[in-house]
């Protein structure tokens, strides 16, 4: 079930991971050309993604796991890495509702082409209700509304901009899951407008992904 909203996740998501990435996209078995490229039944692969010509065109290979709890160990993505390893593959994506163990996710990083890893926060974020598609999935629909600052955000970034007019640094405090990363963008969209740059610090490689990950959606 899980695999089947994928595939149509993928194929109507508002963003990057929907039609301006991706074409068509199929189940295993379905794949037209799967036996053409010498390819069985289950090899580890769930669905195949055409990708447009502005992400170099090629094939995307997607494996997802659906784990309510445990970690997902290195042997549940050995087959995965290895059937997707092929020269007719130009990307991978990994998704993922539990965590990697170390040997897995360093297996994960180290693999070419590389492997995209999509989190279940990453698509919890998804403009989607998706309960509502459980017995369903071809009828998954996304919602277009733009998620706008609560008034406690909106009082943070105005006061931080006003800030800037007149001191060339300052500080914003806010208790943690207020959304931090996020007003920070807002502040930035500002403050650099359109085309303009920002430096980013941070004290870690974990807090750099997750907030990309955040300014991405």
């Amino acid at each position: 079930m899980f695999e089947r909203l994928m595939q149509y996740a993928f194929q109507r998501h508002p963003g990057e991971y929907g039609p301006s990435r991706f074409k068509r996209v199929w189940r295993w078995m379905e794949w037209p050309d799967r036996e053409v490229h010498g390819y069985g039944h289950d090899v580890g692969i769930d669905l195949v993604g055409e990708q447009t010509e502005g992400w170099g065109g090629g094939l995307c290979a997607i494996q997802t796991k659906f784990y309510d709890t445990g970690s997902i160990d290195k042997a549940a993505v050995d087959s995965f890495l290895s059937a997707s390893s092929s020269d007719i593959f130009t990307s991978r994506i990994l998704v993922i509702t539990s965590s990697l163990t170390a040997h897995a996710q360093t297996m994960v990083s180290k693999t070419s082409p590389s492997c995209e890893v999509l989190h279940g926060s990453d698509i919890e974020s998804w403009p989607a209700n998706w309960s509502n598609f459980l017995d369903s999935p071809e009828k998954l629909s996304f919602s277009s509304v733009r998620y706008k600052p609560f008034g406690f955000q909106a009082e943070a970034v105005q006061e931080v901009v006003a800030g800037f007019a007149e001191h060339d640094r300052g500080k914003l405090v806010l208790p943690c899951g207020t959304g931090k990363s996020v007003v920070a963008l807002w502040i930035a969209e500002q403050v650099a407008s359109r085309g303009g740059r920002v430096l980013y610090l941070v004290p870690s490689i974990a807090l750099m992904g997750q907030t990309m990950r955040e300014w991405a959606r």
